[in-house]
C-alpha cells in the first residue's frame, strides 16, 4: 500500500533536531543497515563497517522505473542482486541471486543499479568489492510505493553557531520549509566543525518513512551525530494510532523526540480499512570533507 503522499512542516522539526543535538558533545553513532522493516530491529545490532557506501541512494530506483509490461501483468516481488563494485565506485557486474518471480523485474533491477548506482571510490589498487542488495517492486494505487517517502535537508554551520544556509535537497511532500528558530550553541557548533574538518560544516538531516516489508537504505557516515527509529501504526484516515520508540541515539536525546517528530507528518488516507505499519527513521550526520 502506498503512503507516499504526506505534508511535512520542516521548520518545527529542525528546531527539535537542533535542540536534541545541542544537548551533548558530538558522538560517533555507527550506521547499521536494515534491508526491510521486518528485520530492522535485529539489524540495528549489526555493524556495517566495511560495507560499500552508496552515495546516491535516493537517485537509483524511481516509481517511473516500473516496467509497463510488468504492471500490466500485475507482476511484483523482491529481487536479490549481487553487485560487483570497481574502485571508481561503479557497478561493473550484477547477478540475480533471488528472483522476484518476474524476469523483467529482475533484469530491470540489475540494469538500473549498473547504470545509476554510485558508490564511494577507493584506491585504484584496492580489491574489487561486493554487495548484496534487495530491490523491492510493489504495485500501489498508481505505482510501486517502494521507499515510502524521503526528505533530505542540509544546514551549513559555522563554529560560532551561525547557520550560513539551510536547503531542502530532496522532498517528496508539499509545504516544506527550511528554517530554524533554535540557534546552535557555540560550543556544540565548534565541536561539529572540528569533527567535520572544514568550515562551514555541512550537517545533513534525513527522514524516511518505510512501510512494512519495503527495503531500507540507511546513510553511512563516519560522523553520525544521531539516529532515531520509531514504529508507527497509521489508521485508515491517515492519523497515527500509535508510535513506539525503537532506538534513540545518542542516549542523551529524549526518547519522546522520535514520536513528537512523527506527529508533525500528515499521512495519506488509505483506501483499505486495515491499519498500515512502518518505521520512521531520522539520521543526523556531518558530510565528510570535500575532496580538493
Amino acid at each position: 500500500m502506498s503512503l507516499a503522499n504526506h505534508r511535512f512542516l520542516m521548520g518545527p522539526l529542525l528546531a527539535l533536531l537542533v535542540a536534541a543535538t545541542a544537548a551533548s558533545e558530538p558522538a560517533s553513532v555507527k550506521p547499521k543497515p536494515a534491508r526491510t522493516v521486518a528485520d530492522a530491529i535485529e539489524a540495528l545490532r549489526q555493524n556495517a563497517e566495511g560495507k560499500p557506501r552508496l552515495l546516491n541512494p535516493d537517485q537509483v530506483v524511481f516509481p517511473s522505473d516500473y516496467p509497463k509490461q510488468a504492471m500490466d501483468m500485475l507482476e511484483q516481488g523482491a529481487a536479490g542482486i549481487d553487485l560487483t563494485i570497481d574502485p571508481a565506485g561503479r557497478v561493473s557486474a550484477c547477478r540475480i541471486v533471488k528472483s522476484s518471480g518476474s524476469a523483467l523485474l529482475d533484469a530491470t533491477s540489475c540494469r538500473i543499479y549498473q547504470s545509476r548506482a554510485r558508490f564511494e571510490p577507493v584506491a585504484p589498487d584496492a580489491p574489487v568489492r561486493a554487495l548484496r542488495q534487495d530491490v523491492s517492486w510493489k504495485l500501489g494505487e498508481s505505482a510501486p510505493s517502494r521507499l515510502g517517502w524521503f526528505q533530505r535537508m542540509t544546514v551549513m554551520l559555522k563554529a560560532t553557531g551561525e547557520q550560513v544556509s539551510c536547503r531542502v535537497e530532496r522532498s517528496e511532500g508539499s509545504d516544506v520549509d527550511c528554517w530554524s528558530t533554535t540557534p546552535f550553541r557555540a560550543q556544540t557548533a565548534a565541536n561539529h566543525v572540528k569533527l567535520a574538518g572544514y568550515e562551514p560544516a555541512k550537517m545533513v538531516i534525513e527522514t524516511r518513512f518505510v512501510p512494512e516489508g519495503e527495503p531500507l537504505q540507511e546513510p553511512s557516515s563516519p560522523h553520525m551525530l544521531a539516529r532515531r527509529a520509531g514504529k508507527l501504526i497509521v489508521k485508515s484516515d491517515g492519523t497515527l494510532r500509535s508510535c513506539e520508540v525503537l532506538e534513540s541515539l545518542p542516549p542523551t536525546t529524549p526518547r519522546e523526540t522520535t514520536c513528537r517528530e512523527a506527529q508533525q507528518h500528515r499521512f495519506e488516507q488509505l483506501p483499505e480499512a486495515a491499519d498500515a505499519t512502518g518505521i520512521i527513521w531520522t539520521w543526523i550526520y556531518l558530510e565528510p570533507k570535500p575532496a580538493p
